[in-house]
């Protein structure tokens, strides 16, 4: 009995840790996200270049559509984006397609990510393209239909143009729903707000 007790505590007090643990990272992460605007709401965001053909090109993952969504298995041409001005972009987010629950698997792994500040359409093999965030061996996007997934860029700079590469695997279908670039806005008061949130009684 006195067995069964000490491991019945044991659990309720993993439970209270993890309950906590929770409740931390939760309000780390809304700290942290207040004061961070995408700039596809505040700037123009324009394709340029990329895969695909159809309904499933390129573009469709900048058209702030999350009824649209970008699909291909042909990924030897890089996905190609412009800011109308330089930003720099704290995070970006990638959101899985409109049915990556249904078919799964077709969330992209490995990526590099590129900013530009000289890229042309004219000349865009004479660009200097400077490595922004390489990932390999990803899992942190779920097989869920349209769920965004934030990045952190560990070294932010200001960049105009945008250039993702997507390792090529022959008949390897990879699909995204939207792209999106985060910079840091200015910070706001929500003492207000979170004093309301505090006087609302627990059990209502």
């Amino acid at each position: 009995a006195r067995d069964a007790y000490d491991a019945a505590a044991e659990d309720v007090r993993a439970e209270v840790t993890g309950l906590a643990d929770l409740e931390k990272a939760e309000a780390d992460y809304a700290a942290i996200f207040r004061n961070i605007r995408k700039v596809n709401n505040a700037l123009e965001v324009t394709s340029i270049s990329g895969p695909g053909d159809g309904n499933e090109r390129f573009d469709k993952m900048f058209d702030s559509n999350m009824d649209t969504k970008f699909g291909n298995s042909n990924h030897t041409q890089p996905i190609i984006f412009s800011v109308n001005e330089p930003v720099t972009a704290q995070y970006y987010s990638f959101t899985t397609g409109t049915d990556s629950a249904q078919y799964t698997g077709r969330n992209p792994k490995a990526w590099t990510l590129f900013g530009s500040n000289d890229y042309s359409s004219a000349r865009p093999d004479a660009a200097t393209w400077e490595v922004i965030d390489a990932v390999t061996d990803n899992n942190d996007l779920p097989d869920a239909n349209c769920v965004e997934v934030r990045f952190a860029i560990d070294d932010p700079k200001e960049y105009q143009y945008y250039k993702l590469e997507i390792p090529n695997h022959p008949g390897v279908w990879i699909q995204l729903t939207e792209i999106n670039l985060y910079v840091e806005g200015d910070a706001a008061d929500y003492t207000a707000v979170d004093e309301a949130i505090a006087s609302i009684p627990e059990d209502l």
